[in-house]
């Protein structure tokens, strides 16, 4: 197993800004679950830093090297308080967009990470086609985002549109929206066409021109509270179509 040098360790370390993901399509990332997890998709790690007393097998993973990694060097390529001293390089492919698909998610100006990640992960585990983003949204390159979508973005397409690619997409539009005109989702009729959801931004919800522009506008009946964080509720739409989908073939 070779040494990690200091010189190799800068080169690596500029894999944390995201000039240089977007430039090589190279992404650092760390966590012995969240590689694994991505090792699961069946991505090859271009290179795989672990430390001399290693607590993780190597086998665990797909790699094409290995680098012995001094401990006091994950504080740099840590990104969390406490590192776990595990951490790969890895190969971000960018997807083609689908000739067709079935259903996709719309994200207007989605700014919080953490949601950001749960969405993309959601989305994947409930067969959606693709996750867009509006041009105001939190990057999904950002590490709260890998982190939070269990490494979902190396295995569902992703793309960034602006609100013009939503009005022009030949596809049925339905918003979440909490107004009283808006349909309860379970009264929604099936839809077999092509359809985009749209979850809007937690602090100002969906904009005023892409309701404007939308088929159907749906909302969770709850009790309680006025509304459910973005997260939840993209999850608990998604599980809705997913499931008409899996009893409707």
């Amino acid at each position: 197993m070779e040494l990690l040098s200091k010189n190799h360790l800068s080169k690596v370390l500029k894999y944390k800004q995201k000039k240089f993901i977007e430039q090589d399509h190279l992404i650092l990332v760390e966590g012995f679950r969240l590689l694994k997890q991505i090792s699961e998709y069946g991505i090859v790690f271009e290179e795989l830093y672990v430390t001399k007393k290693n607590p993780y097998n190597p086998h665990n993973f797909n790699y094409k090297k290995i680098y012995e990694t001094p401990a006091h060097y994950f504080n740099k390529l840590s990104n969390t308080k406490t590192p776990q001293y595990i951490s790969a390089l890895i190969k971000y492919n960018p997807f083609s967009f689908p000739k067709s698909y079935n259903s996709l998610i719309y994200l207007d100006n989605i700014s919080d990470p953490g949601n950001l990640g749960t969405i993309i992960r959601t989305a994947l585990s409930f067969s959606f086609d693709a996750v867009v983003l509006s041009n105001g949204s939190v990057s999904f390159l950002n590490e709260k985002v890998i982190r939070a979508s269990l490494g979902a973005i190396f295995k569902i397409p992703i793309f960034q549109y602006d609100n013009n690619w939503l009005k022009n997409e030949n596809a049925v539009k339905i918003i979440a929206d909490i107004s009283k005109q808006s349909i309860e989702l379970n009264k929604l009729p099936i839809i077999s066409k092509p359809k985009i959801i749209v979850i809007g931004s937690e602090a100002h919800g969906i904009s005023d021109e892409i309701k404007h522009n939308a088929d159907f506008s749906v909302k969770i009946p709850i009790e309680n509270m006025e509304s459910l964080n973005a997260a939840i509720s993209a999850a608990i739409i998604m599980y809705h179509f997913y499931e008409n989908s899996r009893f409707n073939k």
